[in-house]
């Protein structure tokens, strides 16, 4: 009985001395780690943006697909820089004895030490190979990104050749700079004066290279010239992630060495200066910056501003005004009067692009007549992306009215092609390249001095437009009013929303009812903006300030001026967001728009009963910008689904956060379709084999693939009977037949 009950104890304590033993061991290899942390984070860092970021792979598609010569060298080059970046730091980090840290001595995990650099090294250009690979795979335009997927296995080749074989190459050579005192450097060193002087100057030349960029992307007449749009966003990425590695390599030398959690004291450090270092300030003017001088900017209060020359019309005050010059223009017809609101749905450059792509294309098919689309367009609801794409076809628009020269050359212009040629562009570049140098850096001062990269990504819209219409009186710098200073009526009316950070509630930005004393009911329980920061500030910054979905674009920082605007209840200074974490669709101020139409429109037929009054029909025009997946394949998904979710209990409270965005959306255009005398038509793109991204860049087959889809005459065989085309064909011809069901209103002409 004795001998029995021994022998489960010695297995007992056998499995009990195996854990403690793998445990020990797991500790000692995971110490070996930490010390090249930063040379580790950094090649993850890649593999998941490659595996996960439908923008990084959509950049890659860009550079290959749309062969952009000088673009793809930098990508190349700074893939080299990154993976070799990435291999030194951690090889350097690996000779150190640290006293804190005994897994550093050089008995431990000797084959560990020796390889892990140069293959963490070689990982940073062959998952770009392998992704590009993939791409040219599935792709129906692969020429362009085979030769781009055999040019990276190239630079892996050469990355993987000189960190394994370089000994041998500088001896057979004679090139020992190659390899320059490699073969007597010592390990277990204790200072970083004991490193090599090779060492020293590598390390020296890369730190000469961190302050290069950080002057350049903190510089305006870098960006002016479009130099980050050259380098592209995947070089400037690599070339931000060397370069981090270098400096985080840095940092944890300092930690070991003396002592002390440095990193922790960083992290502290940046969270005190966070109170007083905010660089987000919005522009009231062309002439504002992010901040002021070591403070916040002096915001001027609204009344100092130039007025909106839309003065202080509500909304139904204004479409009366609208409305009695529409009747005139189109009293060649009897039939009912279309008037239009669009909600211009959110999501980055891929809602910009279909957003001015759709109107554009029922603009150009209705051009020739008196009153085109646009004529029938009372007002825009756009968010995020969607605003963006508005304010580019509505500034297009305002020139062509104020200019009947350029009116008779825009008629030999293709709307869709105009819009192609301004928001096919890469506008993540300037924005991105100001996150990683100027504004990371920012974050670690204690008082703003640097231009944010809201301010960036402004800049590259301004900068692209400027380039494509440089006679054209409006710029994307004018003025928000302006665009309604010469025939408002022409010019459709821009309500971009967005989100108060501190209140949660929807914020809206219009030229319309500026002023303190003035009270619009059209819209409830919403920050009028103009109140607070008027309508003075460049078009691009109005558009963006919708458009803020951190933490590309940070939260923009205003002045509310309680004082003058009669609001006690405000904090003096709030921070606006993305209105799509509000209401992702624009369906909620659409639906409060088409109301006021409504309630407008009965007024006025009151107040005039002897003037004749034609008829008139409301349409809500919603533009999605994400395909809907058929619900067939959902069901399909959710069946095969074993309803095991991974951290369910840790994931669900966020996961319900952000999915509740997009609820609130759908649920505000479930509200749109029972919306008495008024229709809903939405015209959503088609589900293609490239997913559009979510970011500020497109490649050239999402955009095609987009235009494709609106074409009315090539498009599919029953494209007669899509919204779009509806559309066109009741500008065009007047039909009154009922449209495409797309939402189950009650249809009435009033």
């Amino acid at each position: 009985m004795e001998e029995s009950t021994q022998v489960p104890r010695d297995i007992w304590h056998r499995v009990m001395a195996w854990l403690r033993e793998s445990w020990l061991q797991l500790r000692v290899f995971v110490a070996v780690l930490s010390i090249v942390r930063f040379s580790l984070l950094i090649p993850m860092i890649l593999i998941v943006t490659l595996i996960a970021a439908d923008q990084m792979i959509d950049l890659l598609r860009a550079l290959g697909e749309d062969q952009e010569g000088v673009a793809v060298v930098w990508l190349l080059s700074t893939s080299a820089f990154a993976g070799l970046t990435v291999w030194y730091s951690a090889r350097t980090m690996l000779r150190f004895r640290f006293a804190s840290n005994p897994a550093s001595d050089r008995k431990v995990h000797p084959r560990l030490k020796r390889w892990l650099p140069g293959i963490l090294g070689v990982a940073i250009p062959a998952s770009l190979t392998i992704r590009v690979a993939l791409l040219a795979y599935i792709s129906t335009h692969a020429k362009g990104l085979w030769y781009f997927a055999l040019a990276l296995v190239a630079i892996t080749g050469a990355v993987a050749f000189y960190i394994f074989q370089r000994h041998n190459l500088a001896r057979r050579t004679g090139l020992h700079l190659l390899a320059e005192e490699e073969g007597t450097e010592a390990r277990n060193l204790e200072r970083w004066r004991e490193l090599q002087p090779t060492t020293k100057k590598v390390f020296y030349t890369l730190l000469a290279i961190n302050v290069l960029f950080l002057a350049c992307f903190s510089w305006d007449a870098f960006y002016q010239i479009g130099a980050p749009a050259k380098l592209g966003a995947s070089a400037i990425l690599l070339l931000g992630l060397g370069l981090t590695t270098v400096i985080g390599s840095a940092l944890v030398y300092m930690g070991n060495h003396y002592s002390m959690p440095v990193l922790r004291l960083l992290a502290a450090w940046v969270v005190l200066c966070s109170i007083n270092n905010d660089n987000h300030a919005v522009r009231e003017t062309l002439q504002s910056g992010s901040h002021g001088f070591l403070t916040r900017p002096d915001m001027p209060a609204p009344g100092s501003l130039a007025q909106s020359p839309l003065g202080n019309l509500t909304a139904s005050d204004y479409f009366q005004d609208w409305w009695r010059d529409l009747q005139h223009d189109v009293a060649e017809s009897n039939g009912p009067i279309p008037v239009f609101v669009v909600a211009a749905e959110g999501g980055g450059m891929r809602a910009a692009y279909w957003t001015a792509a759709v109107m554009g294309a029922l603009e150009e098919a209705t051009k020739k007549r008196p009153t085109p689309f646009s004529r029938h367009v009372f007002a825009i609801s756009g968010v995020s992306g969607g605003s963006v794409g508005a304010a580019i076809f509505d500034i297009a628009l305002a020139n062509r009215t104020r200019n009947s020269q350029l009116q008779r050359q825009a008629d030999n212009q293709n709307w869709v092609d105009e819009m192609d040629g301004v928001l096919g562009k890469d506008f993540l570049s300037d924005t991105l390249g100001n996150a990683l140098f100027p504004d990371l850096l920012q974050r670690f001062l204690p008082a703003p001095i640097l231009n944010d990269r809201a301010i960036a990504l402004e800049h590259s819209f301004e900068r692209t437009w400027s380039t494509m219409h440089p006679r054209e009186q409006l710029q994307l710098t004018s003025s928000f009013h302006d665009l309604w200073r010469d025939n408002p009526h022409m010019v459709p009316l821009l309500f971009f929303n967005s989100t108060v950070v501190e209140t949660g509630q929807r914020a809206i930005n219009s030229p319309l009812a500026t002023s303190p004393i003035t009270v619009d009911t059209t819209f409830a329980d919403v920050l009028p903006l103009g109140r607070q920061i008027g309508t003075e500030l460049p078009l691009s910054t109005a558009a963006l300030l919708s458009a803020r979905f951190t933490y590309v674009s940070p939260a923009g920082l205003i002045n509310t001026h309680p004082e003058e605007t009669n609001r006690a209840d405000l904090p003096t200074w709030m921070r606006i967001v993305d209105g799509g974490y509000f209401d992702n669709s624009g369906a909620v101020t659409a639906q409060e728009l088409a109301r006021a139409i409504i309630a407008a429109r009965s007024r006025y037929k009151n107040e005039h009963p002897s003037e004749p009054q034609r008829p008139m029909q409301v349409i809500v025009l919603h533009l999605p910008n994400s395909p809907l997946q058929p619900s067939a394949d959902l069901n399909a998904q959710q069946r095969a689904s074993s309803g095991h979710k991974w951290m369910s209990e840790l994931l669900a409270p966020l996961n319900s956060l952000l999915n509740t965005r997009s609820a609130r959306g759908t649920q505000a255009v479930s509200y749109l379709k029972g919306e008495p005398n008024v229709k809903l038509l939405t015209i959503r793109p088609q589900i293609t084999r490239v997913a559009a991204p979510l970011g500020w860049v497109l490649s050239g087959q999402v955009r095609d693939e987009m235009r494709r889809q609106l074409d009315c005459d090539t498009a599919s065989d029953n494209s007669a009977t899509t919204p779009l085309c509806w559309v066109e064909r009741l500008i065009n011809t007047g039909a009154a037949d009922d449209p495409p069901v797309t939402g189950a209103n009650v249809s009435a002409i009033l």
